[in-house]
């Protein structure tokens, strides 16, 4: 499996580290499913627009943070990545994983986040946390209200979680094909779909070439955050 960290922003992360090409080392079989991100914030900021949050952080700079899973991690560099676009000064706040940033996210103790539409449309519903938008250049039926950030001013803002299979270098056309057709049998499936659905990952079925340049493009982009951040992994 494949992800992307492990072929997307570790090959900038780890630098010389790093014991694999994510490009070269690998036959690409499929890209398989996505998680739409959405930006969420703790109420107490009364904020509820993107230009809102914007204006604010210039007006306050350095005292909002976004938490995220780990220094590296999607949701950490989709947040330096919306720094970028930006141009705001926000500060990150590096935990062990999910579980432990969520509760302070929800207690107010960190002022935003990028998470899941899965997990973060319940917390949504409830008032919890205020939505900005999605981290994703199209939309999710989990979140119907709303917006892509690249539809509020972000031209181009794409960030997702993906998933993908890869193979050994040097694996037969003929095996990639097969596994290919099997897949995509197996995700056409409704009684699949939906229950990936329900966990807020959305099928995104990739013939192997164009997986290929998708994971170069990944890397590319993702590489290009890392830089503009400093994030380092040792």
């Amino acid at each position: 499996m494949a992800s992307g960290g492990t072929h997307g922003a570790n090959a900038t992360l780890f630098g010389p580290n790093m014991p694999y090409d994510p490009v070269g080392d690998f036959t690409p079989v499929s890209l398989l499913v996505h998680m739409r991100n959405v930006l969420v914030v703790h109420p107490s900021l009364q904020i509820g627009t993107l230009q809102e949050l914007i204006a604010y952080a210039n007006k306050n700079p350095g005292q909002l943070t976004f938490g995220s899973s780990g220094t590296g991690s999607v949701q950490h560099l989709t947040g330096e990545m919306f720094k970028i676009a930006t141009r705001i000064d926000i500060t990150h706040v590096s935990y062990r994983g999910q579980a432990q940033a969520l509760p302070d996210l929800i207690g107010g103790r960190v002022s935003m986040m990028f998470l899941g539409a899965g997990d973060a449309a319940q917390h949504i519903r409830s008032g919890a946390l205020i939505p900005i938008g999605l981290s994703s250049i199209d939309r999710t039926p989990l979140l119907p209200n709303v917006d892509p950030l690249a539809e509020q001013g972000l031209s181009g803002f794409d960030a997702v979680t993906w998933f993908g299979l890869v193979a050994p270098p040097g694996t037969a056309a003929e095996i990639v094909d097969a596994y290919y057709g099997q897949i995509s049998e197996s995700f056409a499936r409704p009684e699949t779909r939906s229950r990936l659905q329900q966990m807020g990952l959305d099928v995104v079925m990739m013939p192997p070439k164009e997986f290929g340049r998708f994971i170069a493009n990944e890397v590319a982009k993702w590489g290009a955050v890392v830089k503009a951040a400093g994030a380092r992994l040792e």
